[in-house]
C-alpha cells in the first residue's frame, strides 16, 4: 500500500477547495474522549495548557470567561478544570459548527460543571462583559475560511490562546488539502502576529511538537513544528 501524506497541494483561493470539516466527522470519538477525562482527570497537562491554568489561577478571585473555539465536547476544559484553584469563578463556553454543536450538547448538557456549548454563529465578545475574557483555540483557526477576519473579531478579548498552529516565520501563508478534512491554512508567523499586534496584543510564541511529514512539498512550504501563540492585550 503506497504511503499517504497528511497534506497535499498548494492553493491560493479557498473557493477551489470548499468547506473544511463538512459533516463534522469524529463526533462520537470526541465525546468519548471527554467522558474519559471527566471521569479520570489527567495529573499532567501540556506546557501550553499550563500557561492557561497559571493565568486563571493568578486571577482566581475574578470572574473569568473562556471562549473555546472549536472545542468539540470540551476536551481541553476537562484537562484544565481539575487544576484550577477557584473553578467556581469560571465560565467556559465552547463554540462549534452550527450543524454539529447540538450533537456535543447531548453530552455537555448533563455535565454538572461550568461548561456549555453554543453555535459558532453566536460567537461574540462584548466590551461590556465584566470578566477576564480569554479566547482559546487549539488546532482550529487554520480551518476557518477567513482566519484573519475571525481574529479581528476577537479584539475585545483580554487574552487569546492559539494552540497547535500551522505557523512559522520560514514559510509563506498558503492553503492546502488535509486528508479527511479538506481545506487547511498554513501561516507565515510574522504575518499572523502582525494581525494580532494591530489589535493591540503582545504576543508570546512557543514551539510545539514536531509537525507531520511534508516531504512531498517544496522546502519553502515545509513546516518543522507546531506553534502556540499567547496574546495579551496591551
Amino acid at each position: 500500500m503506497p504511503y499517504e501524506y497528511k497534506y497535499e497541494g498548494v492553493f491560493e483561493d479557498i473557493t477551489e477547495l470548499g468547506n473544511a470539516f463538512a459533516g463534522g466527522t469524529g463526533i462520537t470519538g470526541r465525546i468519548e474522549a471527554s467522558k474519559k477525562l471527566n471521569k479520570n482527570p489527567p495529573k499532567d497537562i501540556t506546557p501550553f495548557n499550563k500557561e492557561l491554568v497559571n493565568l486563571i489561577n493568578q486571577n482566581k478571585d475574578k470572574k473569568i470567561k473562556v471562549y473555546d473555539i472549536g472545542g468539540a465536547a470540551g476536551i481541553d476544559f476537562f484537562m484544565v478544570y481539575p487544576h484550577l484553584k477557584q473553578p467556581q469563578n469560571i465560565e467556559w463556553e465552547v463554540y462549534e459548527l452550527d450543524e454539529i454543536w447540538l450533537a456535543y450538547n447531548s453530552f455537555l448538557y448533563f455535565i454538572d460543571k461550568p461548561i456549555c456549548i453554543k453555535p459558532i454563529s453566536r460567537f461574540s465578545i462584548s466590551k461590556k462583559e465584566d470578566a477576564l475574557k480569554i479566547v482559546y483555540s487549539r488546532g482550529t483557526i487554520q480551518y476557518f475560511k477567513d482566519p484573519n477576519l475571525f481574529l479581528k473579531g476577537c479584539g475585545n478579548a483580554d487574552y487569546i490562546f492559539l494552540g497547535d498552529m500551522n505557523a512559522s516565520s520560514s514559510i509563506p501563508t498558503f492553503l492546502t488539502i488535509q486528508k479527511g478534512v479538506n481545506s487547511c491554512w498554513f501561516f507565515n508567523l510574522d504575518e499572523l502576529t502582525k494581525i494580532l499586534e494591530d489589535q493591540k496584543f503582545n504576543i508570546k510564541a512557543m514551539e510545539g511538537c514536531a509537525f507531520h511529514d511534508m516531504s512531498n512539498f517544496k522546502e519553502k512550504y515545509q513546516l518543522d513544528k507546531f506553534r502556540h501563540l499567547i496574546c495579551k492585550k496591551k
